[in-house]
């Protein structure tokens, strides 16, 4: 039995970990293929019913595959595939700043002192989870780059975290909040948002996770990221 068997990680623990490295692995490998064409036909952004994302969250899916790769370099054995899928991950939060940038840029606005309004921070759809969420990893780039950075979600009422510099507050999602954005970016896909009401009033969306799919007409102001 090789080094890396159940044997040694324990059957719960390996399982959890193939679970994690299949899902980096999967998601980032289409991912890669994002980044490098830039735009694809709006059929090929759901993968399995879901769009790639803004990037992985969560205490799982972002760190246990990482455990295997140092395992596994203690016995020789090459990882490239998941440390490639890594480098992808860890990519997916600037590549999402770059596609707002350039939205901005069609509407003859730039990036610095925009008012950016972050809809969703939590890593996942309907939890109030935040951890290792590509929204604080966007907050930070943004704000570098001299945006005015806001955010609303239901189930994150303040936003602490030691990857962030000060606390934030979720603001309420009205027409006048949207309306008052250079553009909004969705980062987690909840259910409980009015995605018509933020189409109608915002001047840009960039879109992480394809939830406006339902909602888009020709000529809409959303971009895919």
């Amino acid at each position: 039995m090789s080094p890396l068997s159940a044997k040694n990680a324990g059957h719960t623990g390996l399982n959890r970990i193939t679970q994690a490295v299949f899902s980096t692995s999967t998601w980032y490998a289409f991912a890669g293929q994002v980044i490098s064409r830039r735009t694809l036909p709006q059929n090929c952004w759901a993968l399995g019913g879901q769009a790639t994302g803004p990037g992985l969250g969560g205490h799982c899916v972002p760190i246990d595959p990482f455990y295997l790769t140092w395992k596994a370099r203690q016995y020789e054995f090459p990882t490239r595939f998941i440390e490639l899928a890594g480098e992808i991950n860890t990519a997916m939060p600037r590549y999402v700043v770059e596609r707002l940038s350039d939205g901005l840029n069609l509407n003859g606005k730039p990036l610095k002192h925009s008012e950016i309004l972050l809809l969703g921070v939590a890593y996942k759809r309907d939890i109030e989870d935040t951890r290792e969420s590509p929204a604080l990893t966007i907050i930070r780039l943004l704000e570098a780059r001299l945006a005015r950075v806001s955010y609303h979600d239901p189930h994150v009422p303040v936003l602490r975290s030691r990857h962030l510099d000060r606390e934030m507050s979720s603001v309420e999602l009205t027409p006048e909040t949207v309306a008052s954005s250079d553009a909004v970016v969705i980062v987690t896909d909840h259910r409980n948002v009015d995605y018509p009401m933020l189409l109608k009033h915002a001047k840009l969306v960039v879109d992480t996770r394809n939830v406006t799919a339902p909602y888009r007409r020709d000529g809409s102001n959303v971009i895919l990221a």
